[in-house]
């Protein structure tokens, strides 16, 4: 969606991947430093989880109806951090990963679309850190995120080098879902085949 909603990147993004293309099997997506700063800034800006809710447990029924896709834990017994706040036996504990996605400290000027952001901080879309929770904690996080980071990037490199794209609304694009923004079902991605040059 972030490549019709910021369609300014997209001649800067087409002119990497055209400089690296070989075919998609055989292609560096290492050397897309571009395509990877935007897809980066993509997932900080729409990140699974939104935490919309106050309450920073969650007890296990709401759990087990929600899909984890962050760090979340249970406490085995009564926790107590240092401030006094309580984390109850059973109650689940997680990061709020759309308070650290849009933290002033951690992402200056953090309600603007900037994938600069990324390359001049070196972060990339797999990485994992206290403060980029977006795979799980470190030590924990998912392995897949490697063969994501990789699809993701091919599937981006197909769709700039082979069509033009616009949304079928400019409006609604957003849904909630349980605790998250999601694309609506109801906003198509209209594509049009594209001349390569």
């Amino acid at each position: 969606m972030d490549l019709t909603l910021h369609p300014e990147y997209i001649p800067a993004l087409r002119s990497e991947i055209e400089s690296h293309w070989t075919t998609p099997s055989n292609f560096d997506t290492n050397a897309l430093t571009l395509v990877e700063a935007f897809i980066t800034e993509s997932a900080r800006v729409y990140s699974y989880e939104s935490s919309k809710q106050t309450n920073t447990t969650l007890q296990l029924d709401y759990f087990l109806t929600t899909i984890a896709a962050n760090v979340h834990r249970v406490a085995r017994r009564d926790y107590t951090f240092a401030d006094g706040y309580v984390v109850p036996k059973g109650n689940w504990a997680k990061f709020n990963q759309q308070a650290i996605f849009n933290s002033p400290m951690l992402f200056p000027d953090p309600d603007k679309f900037n994938p600069y952001r990324h390359l001049e901080s070196g972060r990339k879309l797999k990485d994992v850190s206290m403060k980029w929770p977006m795979w799980g904690a470190p030590g924990l996080a998912w392995p897949g995120r490697f063969m994501v980071d990789r699809f993701i990037k091919v599937l981006v490199a197909h769709l700039l080098l082979n069509y033009d794209m616009k949304l079928s609304q400019t409006t609604g694009l957003n849904i909630s879902w349980r605790e998250s923004e999601v694309p609506s079902p109801r906003v198509k991605l209209l594509l049009r085949r594209r001349e390569r040059q």
